[in-house]
């Protein structure tokens, strides 16, 4: 099963960073988990929210409500999200958000840039 995937990796630019310091500012763990959160709640709307430009133009709320069933289908009602990990990636922040199913769990990862805004989604 493929998600959206909507970036463009050779004009990535670089990941933010506070003053004097390494660790990126934005909150790629809370993006992810909110987008996980919304499509849990049946909330579409909010589950697109925080698309980037390019995920807006190309994902609408039907779609993740479509590819929301595609995984309740497979793997059983939703029962909760068991971590979210976050890796970098090509200038990237890739929010890994583990979701427990009732038939099997599924990694839905949030892929955020350097805004917080999401730039792709796909299911591991």
């Amino acid at each position: 099963l493929v998600a959206m995937a909507c970036r463009n990796e050779s004009t990535s630019a670089p990941e933010a960073t506070p003053a004097g310091g390494s660790e990126p500012t934005v909150d790629a763990k809370e993006v992810g988990r909110s987008v996980v959160d919304a499509m849990a709640r049946g909330d579409w709307a909010a589950s697109t929210s925080d698309f980037d430009g390019t995920m807006q133009a190309s994902t609408n709320a039907a779609q993740m409500q479509a590819l929301w069933g595609q995984l309740t289908t497979m793997h059983g009602a939703f029962k909760e999200i068991q971590d979210v990990r976050v890796e970098a990636g090509g200038g990237y922040q890739l929010a890994m958000v583990e979701c427990a199913f009732e038939q099997g769990t599924q990694v839905v990862q949030v892929t955020v840039d350097t805004a917080g805004k999401v730039s792709g989604l796909f299911l591991r």
